[in-house]
């Protein structure tokens, strides 16, 4: 909600960096996903992901346990969404991209290669589509991850297709830290 971009731009490497202290305070032992808000892509000229890398390398975080989630925006724009890309990886960051029908999965893939790619799963996918998208991602080494679960019928599909990774409500919702000491967590 901040008014101007230098604003947005310093709340949002705020928001990251305390995630990011927080995770690892708590013992993070698997990789940590930081979205960025569309509104940085643009606000940024160039280099992205250069001023986190030194924040985290001075607090001495591995990089390599940092993926970038570039918002779904930035897909309507391929030659930025190609630009941020490239500049989260030079500076040592794994990158996640979204895609919410086949077409835009297939193209991501093949121009973007992102490290992990998230499918919406509340969109229509042929049980063909994700097998074909499943053996390009292998070959390809990219991750897939279904999002947006809603049912178990997605999680079977997911699963029937080769891609053992999913999010959603499905899964499980948030929980608040109230309910994780009431529980015993």
């Amino acid at each position: 909600m901040a008014a101007d971009d230098a604003t947005l731009v310093s709340l949002d490497r705020l928001s990251r960096l305390v995630h990011a202290i927080n995770y690892f305070a708590a013992d993070g032992a698997h990789r940590l996903v930081l979205n960025v808000h569309n509104r940085l892509l643009a606000a940024v000229a160039d280099d992205h992901g250069s001023a986190f890398r030194r924040a985290l390398q001075s607090l001495g975080l591995p990089l390599e346990r940092f993926v970038i989630q570039v918002p779904a925006s930035a897909n309507d724009d391929l030659p930025l969404l190609l630009h941020v890309v490239g500049n989260y990886r030079r500076n040592g960051f794994a990158v996640s991209l979204q895609a919410s029908d086949p077409a835009e999965a297939g193209a991501l893939m093949a121009h973007a290669l992102p490290d992990w790619l998230k499918l919406d799963m509340r969109r229509i996918w042929t049980d063909r589509q994700l097998a074909g998208l499943c053996a390009s991602a292998a070959n390809a080494g990219v991750t897939l991850i279904g999002r947006r679960l809603q049912d178990a019928q997605s999680v079977e599909r997911l699963q029937a297709a080769g891609i053992g990774l999913g999010q959603g409500a499905f899964a499980g919702g948030p929980v608040t830290p109230a309910a994780c000491v009431r529980d015993g967590q």
